[in-house]
């Protein structure tokens, strides 16, 4: 009897104590700097990418956390082409001829302005919940553009065409968009609405009260997507008109493919939320008279 009453003590100890090392949910503010980088086949810009949003992790074990939380940000990326280089293949001209257009794009300067908030939805794994310890988080960003802006310029631009069936050139004829051209500067918006990237965290974090953290970290975002597919231009509408010329886009809408990177430094100030319910407190035992007759003390509850 004495061994069962022990097990059961030793039962209630344990749970106790698994309760009390249940980890705390976590509510953030965060705030962090970072490079942007856009990367073509043939061009590419880079620019700061300032944020700042809110999160809260929900923890599932001491270790592990699911974090999600919105944050705000902007870019600026300024973009530079000393000399770029086009083929359109497979073209026919107004007399149904075959040929191969060839542009040359020089002195180009691009300035594009983004505004963007974005969701992140990520795992986060830390090494011990009391004191300063490691943190990593892995996961994706939805990025929901609220605006991307640019201005664009461009000092020449030259097409020729290559006629293959009769091994010759033609690069003199102005009226049909052939030879040296001047450019011009051009507004507009590229209607960019939503981009997936991939993210990684790392770094720190630190215990600054009872119940307060400090993340310190540095982060990647790589892009899944490409955020100008929808916008791509065939070279062969560059040429010189005036109606083509109005409709002048960003000259990364000429290239292949464009993959989106980031990488930065992030501070996350944290305030934790006990997850664990409040242990009721057992009731008093008092000790009362009996009545009279009866002997000695009862228990009251």
């Amino acid at each position: 009897m004495n061994k069962a009453k022990l097990l059961i003590t030793l039962l209630a100890i344990s749970t106790l104590h698994l309760s009390a090392q249940r980890p705390s949910n976590e509510f953030s503010i965060s705030g962090g700097a970072g490079l942007s980088l856009l990367v073509s086949n043939d061009a590419s810009a880079t620019g700061l990418n300032p944020s700042a949003g809110i999160g809260y992790t929900l923890f599932f074990s001491e270790h592990v956390g699911l974090h999600i939380g919105a944050e705000w940000s902007m870019n600026t990326m300024d973009i530079r082409v000393d000399h770029s280089e086009r083929i359109t293949l497979g073209l026919t001209d107004a007399n149904g001829l075959r040929y191969n257009l060839h542009t040359t794009l020089s002195g180009y300067e691009e300035n594009l302005n983004s505004m963007f908030i974005s969701v992140p939805v990520m795992l986060q794994f830390q090494a011990n919940p009391t004191t300063h310890s490691f943190y990593a988080m892995g996961g994706a960003k939805i990025l929901l553009f609220h605006g991307t802006s640019y201005e664009s310029k461009l000092e020449t631009y030259h097409n020729a065409a290559y006629y293959p069936d009769f091994y010759n050139w033609a690069s003199t004829q102005t009226f049909a968009g052939l030879g040296r051209f001047s450019g011009r500067t051009t507004f507009g918006n590229t209607g960019l609405d939503m981009h997936l990237l991939l993210s990684l965290e790392t770094g720190m974090k630190w215990r600054i009260g009872e119940n307060t953290f400090l993340y310190t970290g540095a982060y990647l975002d790589y892009g899944l997507s490409d955020p100008l597919r929808g916008l791509r231009v065939p070279v062969s509408d560059y040429i010189a008109t005036a109606e083509v010329q109005s409709r002048q886009a960003p000259l990364l809408t000429f290239s292949d493919k464009v993959n989106m990177m980031t990488v930065g430094i992030k501070l996350r100030l944290a305030f934790a939320r006990s997850s664990t319910p409040k242990m009721r407190q057992a009731p008093r035992r008092v000790m009362v008279p009996c009545p009279p007759g009866w002997f000695g003390y009862m228990h009251k509850h």
